[in-house]
C-alpha cells in the first residue's frame, strides 16, 4: 500500500513554488490585460 500524503518538506516546497509562480505572474502580467485578447475583448472565465 502506498502513502499519497506529502511530507512536510514536500508541502513547503509546493508552497514556495506556488509563491514564486504568483510573484512571477505579478511582475510580468498587467492585471488589466490578463483577461482580454489582442482585440480587447474580455475572455469568459
Amino acid at each position: 500500500m502506498t502513502n499519497n500524503s506529502m511530507t512536510a518538506s514536500e508541502e513547503r516546497l509546493e508552497q514556495q513554488l506556488s509563491e514564486a509562480c504568483d510573484a512571477l505572474w505579478d511582475q510580468f502580467v498587467d492585471p488589466s490585460e490578463a483577461y482580454v485578447d489582442d482585440e480587447g475583448m474580455w475572455w469568459c472565465r
